[in-house]
């Protein structure tokens, strides 16, 4: 029966020889030295319009769905709320714009 020669101090800090190359597996760990690329990413405005829709008129909706969501039990989110009131209020500023050009849809 042989034992496992136990983890101590001693054996684990134990220093490498100068002249041992690294291993592949801590190559491919090594860190780039060089800066990375990064794709330039056009921020969405804060308190700004998107597509000629307050940030203002999109909250009001939300808070209309959110209470119509929670009157019917509904489950869901304010997230969820928030990107379904943009998509009606983008949708009727659409509508209204076709009816503007006389568009039928």
């Amino acid at each position: 029966m042989t034992r496992k020669k136990k983890n101590t101090v001693a054996n684990v800090n134990m220093e490498k020889p100068a002249n041992v190359a690294p291993t592949a597996k801590a190559k491919a760990t090594r860190k780039r030295k060089g800066p990375a690329t990064r794709q330039e990413v056009t921020p969405h405005p804060i308190g700004g319009e998107t597509n000629g829709i307050s940030d203002d008129a999109i909250r009001i909706r939300a808070y209309f769905i959110s209470e119509a969501r929670s009157q019917f039990a509904i489950p869901g989110d304010a997230a969820v709320d928030w990107i379904e009131a943009r998509r009606q209020l983008v949708d009727e500023a659409s509508r209204e714009e076709s009816a503007a050009l006389g568009v039928k849809r």
